[in-house]
């Protein structure tokens, strides 16, 4: 891995959501672009996999999203939460109406250009300094961690968790997702009779579970 094992708080995954999901809904363009890279974040994505991805590689006919190899893992087709397919129909009409000729880039900046890496970790990091205080140790980087651990916790099925995150090699997921569940306090766990449990309760006036494999 390239960064520290650091996820947010599994136990209060809720609250990441609401603040995801208003952005998702904000009346600024640019801020729902920014909530659409935190999003695609916390479905496991690289930061610089969310900056590089195309316009083409988004499939909203199959909710998909085709992710290219970076750093020498796997190239990956990712099923996508239907708000954030939602988010990203709203987001492509928008540069058609804005562009002569469309952007190449999924998100891009108001010039066109491919979305700055450190826009999107500002705006990620902006989200968890407003829920977890001024010193909290966090960056995007953490979204793809927090996703890795709740799918572990949620399936322990370490092979679906390397497809998803795409590890070249299952040693690297196990390493960091099996070892570090000594991490995650009871009170996270979903699993009641030995049946899942929904991963994220519903939140009024929001319709956001970013972490149902099924990507709802």
């Amino acid at each position: 891995m390239d960064t520290p094992l650091r996820f947010f708080p599994l136990d209060r995954i809720e609250e990441l959501e609401a603040e995801i999901a208003a952005g998702l809904q904000a009346s600024s363009l640019w801020e729902r672009r920014d909530a659409i890279a935190v999003a695609l974040g916390l479905h496991g994505l690289r930061i610089g996999e969310v900056c590089n991805a195309r316009l083409y590689d988004f499939r909203p006919e199959h909710r998909r999203l085709f992710v290219h190899t970076l750093k020498g893992g796997r190239t990956r087709d990712l099923s996508l939460h239907g708000s954030v397919v939602a988010a990203l129909l709203h987001w492509r009409a928008q540069l058609e109406a804005r562009f002569d000729h469309q952007p190449i880039w999924l998100l891009c900046s108001q010039r066109g250009n491919r979305l700055d890496r450190e826009r999107a970790q500002h705006y990620a990091t902006a989200i968890f300094r407003r829920l977890l205080g001024p010193r909290h140790q966090l960056v995007f980087h953490s979204l793809r961690h927090t996703f890795g651990m709740w799918l572990y916790r949620e399936t322990h099925d370490i092979i679906l968790v390397k497809e998803k995150l795409g590890h070249r090699s299952i040693q690297t997921t196990e390493e960091f997702y099996v070892r570090n569940q000594a991490e995650i306090p009871d009170q996270c766990q979903v699993r009641l009779n030995g049946k899942l449990l929904p991963a994220a309760r519903e939140i009024p006036g929001r319709q956001l579970r970013l972490f149902d494999p099924a990507a709802g």
